[in-house]
């Protein structure tokens, strides 16, 4: 089974003058279209992508999604261990640069997976794949593919 993981439409650091002009105008904003990609890529997934992660792990990563996708408001819950957490954990909503939504996230990950991580963990965890992310939270050691 192949499934790609999530992507942005565009690089955020070369946006169009008119794009960053438009930056959190509602629907037409480039927020509203990099969410409108991000779901269109979620609403293809189908529950066989949960295949993708080992029977030691899929339990976590089902917890942990259900956090993300109701926290940032994904129109599903079939994260893969490829998933940028960065994206999963974007606020597509937020208009000012704020990490808040993001931070409560994280918390509520950790307290889902019973596991206090130190401050700078945490903050490299934006940098991870979801499944990096999972193992962390684990406490297992990092896999180098998904289905170790």
């Amino acid at each position: 089974m192949s499934v790609a993981a999530l992507s942005w439409p565009f690089d955020w650091g070369r946006l169009s003058k008119l794009d960053r002009f438009l930056l959190g105008m509602p629907l037409i904003g480039a927020q509203a279209k990099a969410k409108r990609h991000i779901d269109a890529q979620l609403r293809g997934r189908t529950p066989e992508c949960l295949r993708l992660w080992s029977p030691e792990r899929v339990d976590l990563a089902r917890r942990l999604s259900d956090i993300l996708a109701f926290q940032f408001r994904w129109p599903n819950a079939l994260f893969i261990p490829d998933d940028p957490l960065q994206i999963l954990c974007w606020d597509a909503g937020a208009y000012a640069v704020d990490d808040l939504r993001c931070q409560a996230a994280l918390i509520d990950l950790e307290k889902s997976a019973d596991r206090v991580l130190p401050d700078e963990e945490v903050e490299s965890l934006l940098r991870k794949r979801f499944g990096e992310v999972v193992d962390v939270l684990s406490g297992r050691p990092a896999r180098s593919s998904p289905g170790d």
